[in-house]
């Protein structure tokens, strides 16, 4: 059967065809820069010779041989026939051969006769051996058997590997006018090379790019790659490799230059930039800055490098800027459902440059049968510091469970900053007014916050992540009055992991967890609002929204000073546009201040339903309390737009 095409893939999940194609790529630029290559002392015995062929007997004619004459008029019109590649070989050599195979693509249109069947075979073993010495098997051997007597004939290539090749020496050398770098003695390391390791060639380019990178960050971001000199000892079965490269003259930041905008300051641009003139350059500086104006939201194209040739006379060189502006607003609406729930919307509009340095308004608004509420948040990037974002937020809104009825407003100011790669902070002061009923009476609660927020994020997608990992640390200690006067601190932790199991990232093992506690005040004091409930789609599926907590004589939620919950899903995407999604969550809410596991946790599973839209997948979910209580449905569904977590 041919080859079926894969789906294109989103930016953040490459998929194997582009992949494959470049190793490819790879194993064709090596063969040529080994055709001159000096094989050293050959061995009598190592002497590369053509794949023999076989072919049941008979000897292979001219591949544009006539059909012989015994040769049917159905076989004159084309001879089907199948393929099978035998002997060792790697999975990637596999991939990377059934996308080129002629004999592969080819197979539905039928070869008119057996001789130009042989061509396909011949070019296929051909092809298979380069690919084989692209992974570093220089002695590798693929044989063509024809067994031509057979219907559909049986084409057969037996690959023979022999021994991967092995680095025995790496040298940096320089050429050029300009005085060479300084080079640490553990550059081979820094690119990712020891010696002994196998001859690979894509991992031999790669550290060409590694090697490109330290030089373009410390000074020469003119450096290239002239020549590499491979020499390939094939009795020996190792490769020695002499990287050449100019490494262009030593540069210094010029002043920057802006090209592009229009409604947004470019004092915006100017104030993100890392570096100062005259400091050597540094390209991982200039990609830095890069990202951070593409990631702003404010662009739709972002370009940042030095001219392409050094400058004449000067060792500064000028970083040009180019920038496309993105539209500015944009609004948009969804909506979800659930058997407990119901129907509800959510809508918002923002605008992203209100005073022409990013700063934002988003205006949100969501419509349920549970929750109806308001909220504007303002944030402003780079606010009196670089990279920190000063954040306001007021909302208003109501909401209707059995757990309790609040109507009341929010107010928040907070600053966030980048703590780490992927980590951030954020602190702030938050104030709440609020009316509260509960199946323990109504309250009028007045409350302040000093809310602590520490996040780590190294997912790949909002909507959809397929790898990396979430981590939440919040605290909040909370002071006020209700009845009487409050003072508590209510902490949450809530970690997930993505972990794909296949390259193509079409199967990923989901889970997450979450703890948390409530402590400086009975139960009782603390408000309904406050106290912690599981149950929902976003928490404890399964169960009806806030259901699972100690519960009161008529079984209703009272809420916990503690809690723990954990879920886990087998994600599995199929036929481009669909996907499976098995699950179990588990998870309670306690009366002490820590998850006391001496009661039995609440536990469900289910199997959801996912359609992948270019906006993110629409989800189905259909769940099923293993441990049911009289209060519990016996199945409950969900449906939303993104994954559960």
């Amino acid at each position: 059967m041919p080859v079926p095409a894969r789906r294109p893939e989103p930016p953040d999940r490459r998929r194997q065809r582009p992949a494959l194609l470049a190793l490819a790529g790879i194993a064709g630029l090596w063969l040529c820069a080994l055709q001159g290559v000096a094989l050293g002392q050959q061995a009598p015995d190592s002497p590369q010779q053509a794949a023999p062929e076989a072919a049941s007997g008979t000897s292979a004619p001219d591949a544009e041989a006539p059909p012989a004459g015994g040769e049917s008029a159905t076989e004159a019109a084309g001879i089907p026939y199948t393929v099978a590649v035998t002997g060792q070989l790697t999975d990637s050599a596999r991939s990377v051969f059934d996308e080129a195979s002629e004999l592969q693509r080819q197979i539905d249109r039928l070869p008119s006769d057996i001789g130009l069947l042989r061509r396909r075979a011949r070019e296929d073993a051909q092809t298979l051996e380069q690919i084989l010495k692209s992974e570093g098997f220089f002695n590798a051997e693929v044989e063509v058997e024809i067994r031509d007597q057979s219907r559909p004939v049986e084409v057969e290539l037996k690959v023979d590997e022999g021994n991967i090749f092995v680095l025995a020496e790496a040298d940096v050398k320089f050429v050029g006018s300009a005085a060479p770098p300084d080079l640490p003695e553990d550059i081979l390391s820094i690119m990712g090379l020891h010696i002994g390791m196998p001859a690979v060639s894509s991992t031999l380019l790669a550290s060409e790019g590694l090697l490109l990178d330290y030089l373009k960050n410390r000074g020469r971001p003119y450096a290239r790659v002239v020549d590499r000199d491979a020499r390939v000892i094939l009795s020996e079965e190792t490769m020695s490799l002499d990287y050449v490269v100019n490494p262009g003259p030593p540069i210094t930041y010029g002043q920057v230059t802006i090209e592009g905008v229009e409604d947004v300051d470019p004092e915006y641009i100017r104030e993100r930039v890392p570096w100062a003139v005259g400091q050597p350059y540094d390209a991982s500086r200039v990609k830095r800055f890069r990202d951070d104006l593409a990631q702003s939201g404010l662009f739709s194209l972002v370009t940042a490098a030095p001219p392409r040739r050094p400058p004449e006379g000067t060792d500064e060189a000028p970083v040009n800027v180019k920038v496309e502006e993105a539209k500015p607003r944009s609004i948009g609406a969804g909506a979800f459902y659930s058997t407990t729930d119901g129907p509800g919307v959510r809508a918002f509009w923002e605008h992203r440059n209100l005073f022409g340095l990013g700063q934002s308004l988003r205006l949100a608004g969501e419509f349920s049968r549970v929750a109806n509420s308001a909220d504007a948040t303002f944030r402003w990037p780079w606010f009196m510091a670089p990279r920190q974002t000063l954040a306001l937020q007021a909302a208003y809104g109501e909401i209707d469970t059995e757990a309790y009825d609040v109507r009341g407003t929010r107010v928040y100011a907070g600053l966030e900053w980048p703590l780490w790669e992927n980590w951030t902070q954020s602190i702030g002061i938050s104030g709440e007014l609020s009316r509260v009923e509960s199946p323990e009476g109504r309250e009028n609660v007045r409350l302040a916050g000093l809310p602590v927020r520490v996040t780590r994020d190294t997912s790949n997608d909002l909507l959809n992540p397929t790898t990396g990992s979430k981590l939440n640390l919040e605290m909040t200690p909370y002071f006020g009055e209700s009845d009487t006067t409050l003072t508590f601190v209510r902490a949450m932790v809530d970690g997930t992991l993505y972990l794909p199991l296949d390259e193509a990232r079409d199967f990923v093992l989901a889970s997450r967890v979450q703890v948390g506690s409530i402590f400086g005040e009975t139960r009782g004091s603390i408000p309904a609002n406050k106290r912690f409930y599981l149950g929902g789609g976003g928490s404890l599926r399964g169960y009806k929204y806030q259901s699972v907590s100690p519960l009161n004589a008529s079984d209703q939620p009272i809420g916990g000073k503690s809690m723990f919950a954990v879920t886990t899903e087998m994600r599995w995407r199929f036929l481009d546009d669909f996907g499976l999604v098995p699950f179990i969550d588990g998870g309670n809410a306690f009366n002490n201040i820590y998850p006391d596991f001496s009661e039995h946790l609440q536990w469900a599973a289910g199997l959801g339903f996912r359609y992948y839209t270019p906006i993110g997948p629409a989800r189905l979910d259909l769940a099923f309390p293993l441990n049911r209580r009289s209060i519990d449905r016996s199945v409950e569904f969900y449906i939303s737009l993104g994954q559960a977590f």
